[in-house]
């Protein structure tokens, strides 16, 4: 039967009202209308109001005494559609409720003899419950209502034609019990950016569909797009819609979105997503939705006198260090001034002069450059450079600690806000602040004393603490891009070397095999330096940089990355392989199935080319350490789940996931981390295992660091 002679005439035009839970919320006409017409879709049979209705044509809305008092034949009263396109009650409060339809409503005697259907969702309603989001506020959450048929002629209900979120300027609201009860049982969820959507509700219903992350079935639009066009996302729903929909829907206005176009969109996208083999990935980001909604909502604790300790001290080193450079080259002058520091480096201590290696110049005036890598050449003959190097350090260090302060909150807490589109390799983005570049190491300075100087020590990290009655456990994967690497490049030496004892140092390991020393004669030096060859590889670090970044020349550092790819020929070859598939294909592809765009691989300007040939590269092992640390949160998360509901992922930090337990639960947790992100069986389901093991280090502590 259709869904047109499936609605009974009689209610075709009603909304139930619960007179007991009507919200303040100011509507405009034309949001009625659009209720109207999605209520009366599929039904041309426009009956009169029946007398009992009549009597809520004169009531006032936005008081509940004023409301009629319920009929006795029914649970609910029931008010007319056209009463609420009347001009005379536009802009009056009004609550729609999903609820079970009066009995008086059903068509027949038998009908009427059941006092109320209990509602449900049937195929199609259920693939319409959605919600759009444009800046969300207490008022704009709508309950469209329609009155359909579910499993047959006896079961007719009042089913949701959608949930509405945002989407329009203004609108009306339903009770918060509604939204609740509605979005613990949902299994489908089509809306526009997802994320805010969770957040939406996290603070405002305490809902959380964090438990359901492997199981809520969410279809975010938004985020659709993103992997279509990691390099251009669409930034809003109409440019979204005129992108990937249908002819009839690019071309409605904003004010004219509703759920069908949101359903129809998202058909549209899942068939665009299935065609470039992204559902893989599309599934990863939906489960990790719920999971960056939560980190969201709990935010962290910051321990704030003790930032405030750390500022003063900072504002008493540079005033230090601006005394110290002064007294030094016998005058005042700026040392944020590139221009002024440059005339006294160059030209009144005539230091590049005393060093006989080829100093940096900058890209545009060509002049010798005052960058770290210069200064640090210099230091060895004067000590102003070294004055330099630490009062900029200083002033970074003092803009993360401002950055912490202003974002928190006077009780303390902190709530990041997590970014996943915007990113072309899939790692995720932080802001306000952004606790990504917060660094890992702590700082310590001089400062003038009495007798002796008093050494003033900052560790960033340590401010961020636990809650009370739980402690911190950071689980921080060890060296996952070289693994990786090992994976794609499947050079022989390179995976012998991850898969050998993993209490040995992976880097020292390589140091030794490329250096022809034994493990024990390795230096820190001589590690880092590897270190940082195999991540110039991996990011496409250019020998300039490099040469800054180990303290050499840059002839000296191309040959090191020369030196290294003849020790592991495996990586040369993955390297020429990726660029060939690009070439070919016009894209890369992460370990899951993530895109990457580069329509201009094959371009005749040299530069251009070099330059996306390094980000092809950088994308398959960026994009798969992407995957790979999404997948271990959903896994963790399931597993939490059951052995400890309690405990939190607050942070995400690349590589690095930061939990909050109980303190009774950190023994289990801790081997529940270990286990679940060192397992084989990690990727099953998402992609082909990886031919070298990963690793994870675990720490436990009451702050960050």
């Amino acid at each position: 039967m259709s869904r047109q002679a499936a609605v009974p005439s009689s209610c075709t035009n009603k909304v139930i009202i619960k007179p007991a839970r009507l919200a303040p919320v100011f509507t405009r006409g034309h949001v009625y209308q659009r209720v109207l017409s999605i209520l009366r879709k599929g039904n041309s049979d426009h009956s009169e109001p029946k007398q009992e209705e009549k009597r809520f044509s004169s009531c006032s809305l936005t008081n509940p005494a004023n409301v009629p008092a319920m009929s006795s034949s029914s649970n609910w009263d029931t008010v007319p559609i056209n009463m609420l396109t009347n001009s005379s009650v536009r802009n009056q409060t009004v609550a729609l409720f999903q609820q079970p339809i009066p009995a008086t409503c059903l068509s027949t005697p038998a009908q009427q003899q059941e006092k109320v259907c209990t509602p449900k969702l049937d195929g199609t309603a259920e693939r319409h419950l959605s919600a759009l989001t444009d800046g969300l506020r207490d008022n704009e959450i709508t309950m469209l209502l329609s009155c359909g048929s579910t499993s047959g002629p006896t079961d007719r209900t009042s089913v949701p034609e959608g949930l509405l979120i945002g989407g329009v300027t203004s609108s009306m609201t339903i009770s918060e019990s509604a939204i609740k009860d509605r979005l613990e049982t949902i299994k489908k969820i089509y809306c526009y950016d997802a994320h805010r959507i969770l957040n939406y509700l996290y603070n405002k219903y305490q809902l959380s569909l964090i438990d359901k992350a492997d199981s809520c079935l969410l279809m975010d639009v938004k985020i659709a797009g993103y992997l279509l066009s990691p390099e251009d996302p669409p930034n809003s729903l109409e440019t979204l819609m005129q992108r990937y929909g249908t002819d009839v829907v690019a071309n409605r206005a904003k004010s004219n979105i509703n759920v069908q176009d949101l359903s129809i969109l998202a058909d549209c996208l899942g068939s665009k997503l299935k065609e470039y083999s992204l559902t893989c990935v599309f599934d990863i980001e939906m489960k990790v939705a719920p999971i960056l909604a939560g980190m969201e909502y709990y935010g962290v604790l910051v321990n704030t006198s003790q930032l405030v300790t750390y500022l003063d001290d900072l504002k008493s080193v540079i005033k230090s260090l601006e005394v110290e450079a002064r007294d030094t080259v016998g005058h005042t002058f700026s040392l944020t001034s590139t221009s002024q520091l440059r005339e006294v480096l160059f030209t009144e201590l005539c230091l590049d002069r005393m060093c006989t290696q080829s100093l940096q110049v900058t890209s545009v005036n060509k002049v010798t450059s005052t960058s770290e890598a210069v200064l640090v050449q210099l230091s060895e003959f004067h000590p102003l450079p070294g004055i330099v190097l630490q009062y900029r350090q200083c002033l970074k260090v003092k803009g993360f600690v401002e950055s912490l302060l202003s974002h928190t909150s006077p009780a303390g807490s902190l709530n990041p806000k997590w970014l996943s589109d915007r990113t072309v390799t899939g790692r995720l983005a932080c802001s306000s602040p952004n606790m990504q570049a917060f660094p890992k190491h702590s700082y310590s300075y001089e400062l003038p004393g009495i007798l002796r100087p008093r050494v003033v020590s900052l560790d960033i990290r340590s401010t961020i603490i636990s809650r009370p009655g739980t402690s911190f456990i950071t689980l921080d994967f060890k060296s996952i891009e070289l693994r990786l690497l090992a994976h794609f490049s499947k050079d022989e030496s390179l995976a012998s070397i991850i898969a050998a004892d993993a209490s040995i140092d992976v880097f020292v390991s390589l140091a030794s095999q490329w250096l022809r020393l034994s493990p024990d004669r390795v230096t820190g030096k001589e590690r880092e330096r590897v270190k940082r060859v195999v991540y110039a590889i991996i990011y496409g670090v250019g020998k300039e940089k490099l040469a800054e970044l180990i303290q050499s020349t840059p002839s000296s550092a191309q040959e090191l990355v020369k030196s290294f790819l003849r020790t592991y020929p495996g990586i040369s070859n993955f390297m020429q392989k990726t660029l060939d598939y690009c070439r070919s294909n016009k894209f890369c592809v992460s370990l899951c199935g993530r895109k990457r765009w580069f329509p201009l691989i094959c371009s005749t300007d040299y530069q251009t080319k070099t330059s996306l040939e390094r980000q092809a590269i950088n994308f398959v092992i960026q994009g798969s350490a992407a995957d790979v640390c999404k997948i271990s949160m959903i896994r963790i998360n399931n597993a939490l789940s059951k052995t400890s509901p309690s405990a939190k992922l607050l942070l995400q930090i690349h590589d690095e996931l930061l939990y909050e337990v109980p303190n009774e639960d950190v023994p289990v947790v801790t081997d529940l981390l270990k286990q679940v992100a060192e397992s084989p069986n990690l990727l099953k389901g998402y992609c082909q295992p990886l031919i070298v093991p990963l690793a994870v280090r675990i720490s436990i502590g009451k702050n960050w660091s």
